[in-house]
């Protein structure tokens, strides 16, 4: 321990451990998703459909008539539920919930309303509740709750016709940013399509796109930018001499060789904004290649960003949206053509397709196809998967997960391990083969940020202090302030530029901004990030912490969310990392030099590796990356509710045993305690039969119930076939035998025994002359004794006359013995 902190009592290993505990506990393991999902249906998707629903069109022989409809309001429901083949009738007490809707085989959604404002000329109608949506929830996000927690992976996943679906996000490059690769300089916006960069050609930069490329003078000399305020200097003297020498149509001409479809030289074909602040952005950005600086590393962390439920269901929503309004206005101008006195409200009805948008959500979930990302052009597959309900490991897994690339693709760096995935990523856990390196896992306690807007950074923040700055930006000195990669403004000096970096940390320890944004300083610079995507990580603010053992006398609280709060306890991400010394431990800290300090040195594996992998100190990494695959494909121990999860199949090991050494992670609440077996194993000879990976178990040990296992099936059908035992057309089917299990109701009854080749559900079809044909269903592979039947009535979803239908659901149970060819592993 350091001289300068010797004299403090931090707390032992135990209780920091205690400190990263309570986050599990009080978070979960999912909560970015959740936090993610919640950020989309509350605020994301309702701003898309105010700007995107927005109606504005000239009608009439010459065009004289103007019809406008603009959304005002958008209303987010309760859940409910959603049936797409069989409407089952449900009492109405009983409110729309996980355990509902896998049990009927239906979906858990929240419909979506809108109030429309409708112009037609000087004539004014108001519509309420017009039904755009209904769009598919998180279980475990705000709208779900109150709701009980089974563990601390029961959430973050959606209902789908009563299968489980989740999404497993996605890596993706950083946008906004200023990269300088090679001889160019990209700053890419993802809002706009044109794809441009900066290149040096010939001792002089080029703007430059995929149709030709011009003088980036070009641009200053049309807009008349200071010449002493550009940089570098020939780019200056290329601006004097355009000045003195060029015609404005010259100019024009030659900016039309990079962007062929832009009239006039504008800035928002590069940066999606008119403003000429951007001026200076496009100045720093050849003084920047000139001097190669911010240059561009592919595979550090700080220059990816992550994908969330928020942004790969907000690429579906806008696209759906697009189209949804698009036929709205078309539709509308017909009804107004054909109608031209009636009311307007009468034409929404049937202008606006509820189903459209509905359909987008739904296909993409349940196949996994998604849009490409912004700006690109493409499918993605693989998106959204069926959950892996194998056992705890393999959900805790896939709920951590996120894919960085093409499997298929041998791009060696990014498989590789980087130093920058320290404390963010968990450089075992990950698939073996094609998929090694692709396939990674957050670390124990990494989280995701959410987007913040940046305008209140700059119009707020820079007004409330009192900040000097300068009326004129020179990129060649310091004191810049760059907002998510956009120069916004220049400081009188250092001391107003430490003035806005301590209060930005402060603003956001203490919560008044959100905690995920970032503030760092290089090259006398200062940088802020609010975008959504990057990877944070929680650690230790030294000086806080030391403030506190300076001023009370209670010992530091194991309760991470009270430290958070406090500001003991900060989330920073990786490029505000890489500015700052951070302290191994406690014992470790420097007052004065170590401005962070690491929780617990376990929180840079992965919530799968610290609850499977005991002593991982004691093992090569390639031993840890085989036991973190391998307890995916374990036997699970049975679950709270078994009974009504209504998978079609799951394996249940019964009579499991707490282990003997175990991890800390597995003795948290929301862990299973136990997890297998603890037989008594000896490693011997025995005649040959236990060469390479057999094994010889003793009889007596699988007759007492030695790794006895319990198999439970799932039989569905939903139709409108007659379900009953009665005979077939005077004839009782050709079988007595097979339809012994069945009642008189065609079903069987809970605890009877079916055989392979019994019936499990007895019904004929009517064709169209009356004939009766016998289409009982056999048990199959279903076999075992019947645990519960289930049996919904209700009326087929179909655009013509309904028929009574029926959804029935046949749980059956057997229990296994080890038999030859079945896997072992010790941990």
């Amino acid at each position: 321990m350091n001289n300068s902190t010797k004299n403090y009592n931090f707390p032992d290993l135990d209780h920091c451990w205690r400190i990263a505990e309570s986050n599990l506990k009080n978070f979960g393991a999912s909560d970015q998703s959740i936090q993610s999902f919640n950020a989309f249906i509350q605020r994301n998707f309702p701003k898309a459909i105010y700007k995107i629903f927005d109606v504005n069109v000239n009608i009439g022989c010459d065009f004289s008539r103007t019809f406008k409809a603009k959304c005002v309001n958008v209303v987010v429901k309760k859940p409910v539920m959603l049936n797409n083949d069989i409407d089952v009738k449900v009492p109405p007490e009983i409110k729309a919930n996980s355990h509902i809707c896998r049990l009927l085989k239906c979906s858990l959604v929240s419909p979506i309303y809108l109030k429309l404002d409708l112009y037609l000329d000087n004539k004014h109608e108001q519509i309420n509740n017009v039904l755009l949506c209904y769009v598919p929830i998180m279980v475990g996000s705000d709208l779900t709750l109150p709701r009980k927690k089974l563990n601390i992976t029961d959430d973050s996943y959606f209902i789908l016709n009563g299968s489980e679906k989740v999404i497993v996000v996605q890596e993706k490059k950083i946008d906004k940013c200023i990269v300088v690769a090679g001889n160019k300089c990209l700053y890419r916006v993802p809002t706009i399509r044109s794809y441009w960069w900066l290149e040096k050609k010939d001792d002089t930069i080029c703007i430059c796109s995929k149709y030709g490329h011009c003088w980036v003078a070009v641009l200053f000399a049309h807009f008349d930018v200071p010449l002493d305020t550009i940089y570098p200097v020939e780019i200056r003297d290329e601006t004097k001499y355009l000045l003195e020498e060029k015609e404005p149509n010259y100019l024009r001409k030659n900016f039309k060789l990079v962007f062929p479809k832009q009239t006039s030289v504008n800035l928002k074909c590069l940066f999606d904004d008119e403003n000429a602040k951007n001026l200076s952005q496009l100045i720093y950005m050849c003084y920047a290649l000139k001097h190669n600086l911010d240059v561009y590393d592919r595979d550090h962390i700080s220059m990816k960003r992550i994908e969330m439920p928020s942004d790969l269901l907000l690429a579906i929503g806008e696209k759906s949206l697009k189209r949804v309004v698009h036929s709205f206005q078309r539709r509308m101008l017909t009804y107004i053509e054909k109608y031209p006195h009636r009311p307007l409200i009468k034409g929404v009805a049937r202008a606006i397709d509820n189903r459209v948008v509905t359909e987008s959500f739904f296909y993409a979930l349940q196949t996994g196809n998604w849009v490409a990302a912004k700006g690109n052009v493409g499918m993605r597959t693989g998106v959204c998967q069926q959950r892996s309900n194998y056992n705890f490991s393999s959900i805790l897994a896939q709920s951590r997960r996120f894919k960085s690339g093409d499997e298929r693709r041998s791009i060696i760096g990014q498989r590789e391990v980087h130093g920058s995935h320290r404390g963010y990523l968990c450089c075992y856990d990950t698939a073996e083969g094609k998929s090694c390196g692709v396939n990674k896992h957050f670390a124990s306690l990494t989280n995701v940020s959410l987007y913040f807007d940046e305008k209140i950074v700059i119009e707020n923040i820079l007004k409330e202090q009192k900040i000097q700055i300068k009326e004129q930006i020179n990129v060649s000195k310091d004191h810049l302030v760059f907002v998510n990669g956009l120069l916004i403004c220049q400081l009188i000096d250092a001391d107003h530029l430490q003035l806005l970096y301590r209060t930005m940390k402060q603003y956001r320890r203490v919560g008044i901004f959100d905690r995920g944004i970032s503030v760092y300083i290089i090259r006398e610079h200062l940088y802020i990030r609010t975008d959504a995507g990057r990877l944070l990580r929680p650690l230790f603010v030294v000086d806080n912490l030391l403030n506190h053992f300076d001023t009370s006398r209670r010992p530091l609280s194991d309760n991470f969310k009270e430290l958070l709060d406090a500001g003991i306890i900060e989330y920073v991400d990786s490029q505000e990392e890489d500015t700052l010394i951070v302290a191994e431990s406690m014992k470790e800290i420097v007052k004065g030099k170590h401005a962070l300090c690491e929780i617990h040195p376990c929180l840079f594996l992965s919530l799968n590796t610290n609850y499977g992998c005991v002593y991982p100190n004691h093992n090569q990494g390639p031993r840890i990356t085989y036991q973190d695959a391998m307890q995916k494909q374990s036997q699970s121990t049975i679950q709270e509710n078994f009974k009504d999860t209504m998978y079609s199949r799951s394996h249940y090991l019964l009579y499991a045993q707490k282990p003997l050494v175990t991890t800390k992670l597995q003795e948290t609440e929301g862990f299973p305690i136990s997890g297998g077996l603890n037989p008594i194993v000896a490693i011997a000879p025995y005649n040959g039969y236990n060469i390479e990976d057999s094994l010889v178990m003793k009889k007596s040990f699988i007759e007492r119930g030695g790794y006895r296992m319990l198999d439970i099936k799932t039989t569905s059908y939903a139709g409108a076939e007659v379900i009953t035992g009665e005979n077939v057309a005077g004839q009782r089917r050709y079988n007595e035998s097979m339809y012994a299990q069945v009642d008189d109701d065609g079903l069987p009854v809970p605890g009877k025994i079916l055989n392979k080749d019994d019936i499990i559900i007895a019904k004929y079809s009517i064709g169209e002359d009356e004939e009766k044909t016998d289409t009982s269903k056999k048990t199959g592979e279903k076999f075992g004794r019947v645990m519960r039947v289930i049996v919904g009535h209700g009326t087929r979803r179909r655009k013509g006359p309904s028929e009574d239908s029926a959804k029935v659901n046949v749980v059956t149970y057997c229990s296994r013995q080890p038999e030859v060819g079945d896997k072992f592993a010790s941990r």
